[in-house]
């Protein structure tokens, strides 16, 4: 009974209670799952998943408590008396040393945690080819979610140093007697510990992190380039002259829609959600040309090197993968000059030409791929300042979002229709971006998910832009074409779908490896094509981003020699797609291979002579 006796004392002691309300800020803040906001929306909103997990937070936290001091007890662990110890004992250096210590493996844990619920981190060709490439303004609430977790851990430790060293130099605590004879300074223990605990953390974090997999990946694209046959046999090199205009040349609309799939409809309109949040979409996909896996509405999947936002627009618009280190690419004012793309070809045949960016045009050499080729005139958040269309200090998720976008394109096209040239526009919308998306004023509160709301505010949009512009006198000379950049970026904390089978991340693929088992597709619809859908194979077929690039001239009009460019075939046409020819992992292996054909690209012909 005294053993008992003896720890209900403790607990009865303030710092008992001053430890559980430490530990249990920590809880709150990191034992819950989502961002921030979400984390704290659990206790503004109180429900029986907040009181569930309090009560569990309550038994951790009281069990983990009464387990150490029963510890004590057993091994009868007692603090010196002050004046049995030496000055050098009574410093608290490793104190410091130690709290240093846990808030470093804290904020790991934190960030680790935070980083796979955010990003794709077990895709390492994806999140290495973007920070290697980073430029221009990124979303602000990454920086803003980094430094607040940053501030709470930091909050709470400082929190935690001042109570232990007002409570050491209350009580004079400074050095344990294990038994009768075993001496064991209290601090020093703590920066044992620590280091133990930092050890662990870095372990966990290189497994979770994948960061094995991003060693392969670095040693794989800083290899020597080699000769490849498939780039041989398989690329395509666009010339001027094997792509012949029609006489009156049509204007084209070139929409990328951010992460936007076919999949978000219900499984009645050839998608995988429990109901159809893209009504719009797949009406215009039914109304005019849908290239589809399927019978139904569909599209096309994402191969190594297309699956982010800059990798999808050099790849639908020139054919080819993204595939430049970042020392070669970033704070550089070109693009693969040696490479040949939609853009320079309209470019050749006079067109005028505009791409509107919601954000920074600089993030990730977008401006680069678009000025180096065909000269487009690229506008974005801040030529929109400039111009006074938007404050000075407007800023909204990754820029300006698209409700504003749409707006900006109209006007655009009113001010492009006026010349007498033919014109090329292309936009790309944000709110359906990763992680959670962006929810303006204009979108419904309908589901539970931030992202589903997200989507049905895009199809709406896209659905009112479309049906102004049939209402304009150009619309019959133009063609649109609508694109899903790419899949979105599913992670377990951030998947829209009802189950995680569809994330389709490394770890999770299992019976969804490759094109074949996966359902979930980007969309692609072609309106006021050239090319009639009596004329055209467009269901059941396997496509990728490199597909788009002559099948978008071919809608225009426009005749290709062999009905192939890049590494993509005219879907309009009778050949073979690459992804009808090879199997997915393959053709993945091939692209990606670092090689001196597409290094030749890096440079203009003049360069190579």
């Amino acid at each position: 009974m005294k053993i008992f006796e003896s720890i209900w004392n403790r607990i009865k002691s303030k710092i008992f209670y001053l430890n559980v309300i430490l530990i249990f800020c920590l809880f709150m803040f990191f034992g819950t799952k989502g961002s921030i906001q979400e984390r704290l929306e659990l206790f503004t909103s109180f429900s029986m998943e907040t009181v569930r997990f309090l009560i569990r937070c309550i038994v951790i936290l009281f069990a983990g408590n009464i387990f150490f001091l029963t510890l004590f007890e057993i091994l009868n662990i007692r603090p010196l008396p002050s004046d049995q110890l030496t000055q050098t004992q009574k410093k608290n250096k490793y104190l410091i040393i130690s709290i240093l210590l846990f808030f470093l493996s804290i904020f790991l844990h934190v960030i680790k945690r935070w980083a796979i619920d955010r990003f794709p981190v077990d895709q390492p060709d994806i999140v290495y080819f973007t920070l290697t490439n980073i430029q221009g303004h990124v979303d602000k609430t990454i920086w803003i979610e980094v430094f607040a977790y940053f501030f709470i851990c930091f909050i709470i430790f400082a929190a935690l140093y001042t109570g232990i060293y007002f409570y050491q130099k209350k009580t004079r605590y400074y050095v344990f007697l294990i038994g009768k004879k075993l001496k064991a300074g209290i601090n020093f223990l703590f920066m044992l510990f620590g280091i133990l605990c930092l050890l662990l953390t870095f372990t966990d974090v290189y497994r979770d992190l994948h960061c094995y997999d991003y060693v392969k990946v670095i040693k794989k694209y800083n290899a020597p380039p080699v000769d490849s046959e498939f780039y041989q046999n398989e690329y395509i090199k666009p010339e001027y002259n094997n792509i012949i205009f029609p006489e009156h040349k049509k204007n084209v609309i070139i929409i990328f829609l951010e992460s936007m799939e076919s999949s978000f409809a219900d499984p009645q309109n050839g998608g995988c959600m429990y109901k159809n949040l893209i009504p719009g979409l797949t009406k215009l996909a039914e109304e005019n040309i849908n290239f589809s896996d399927k019978e139904l509405t569909g599209g096309g999947i994402d191969l190594a090197g297309t699956g982010w936002t800059i990798a999808a627009m050099i790849s639908k618009l020139g054919g080819l993968p993204f595939n430049l280190l970042g020392d070669t690419n970033i704070n550089r004012n070109r693009f693969l000059p040696g490479a040949i793309t939609l853009t320079d070809i309209l470019h050749q045949n006079g067109y005028n030409q505009r791409f509107i960016f919601g954000s920074d045009k600089r993030f990730a050499g977008r401006d680069s791929l678009l000025e180096t080729h065909g000269d487009v005139e690229v506008h974005d958040i801040e030529w929109y300042k400039m111009k006074g269309l938007l404050p000075k200090d407007y800023s909204v998720f990754w820029g300006f979002e698209d409700k504003k976008l749409y707006n900006f394109a109209r006007m655009e096209l009113e001010e492009l229709s006026k010349d007498s040239k033919p014109f090329m526009l292309g936009f790309l919308t944000v709110d359906t971006h990763m992680s959670y998306g962006y929810q303006c004023e204009d979108c419904p509160d309908t589901e539970s998910k931030p992202l589903r709301n997200s989507i049905i505010c895009a199809d709406r949009q896209i659905s009112e832009f479309i049906n102004w512009c049939k209402t304009q006198s150009w619309y019959d000379d133009t063609v649109i074409v609508i694109m899903g950049d790419h899949l979105f970026m599913a992670t377990k904390e951030t998947n829209p779908f009802d189950s995680d089978r569809l994330i389709t991340t490394h770890a999770e693929k299992d019976d969804l490896e490759g094109m074949d088992g996966n359902p979930r597709r980007w969309i692609d619809i072609f309106i006021n094509s050239q090319v009639t859908s009596e004329k055209t194979n467009q269901k059941n077929r396997k496509i990728s981003s490199f597909d788009m690039f002559p099948t978008i001239l071919s809608a225009m009009g426009c005749t290709i020699k062999g009905d192939r460019l890049g590494f993509g075939v005219n879907l309009f046409g009778t050949e073979k797609t690459l992804c009808e020819k090879y199997s997915e992992e393959y053709i993945n292996t091939k692209l990606m291979e670092r090689n001196r054909q597409y290094e030749e690209m890096d440079y203009t012909p003049e360069e190579r002579k």
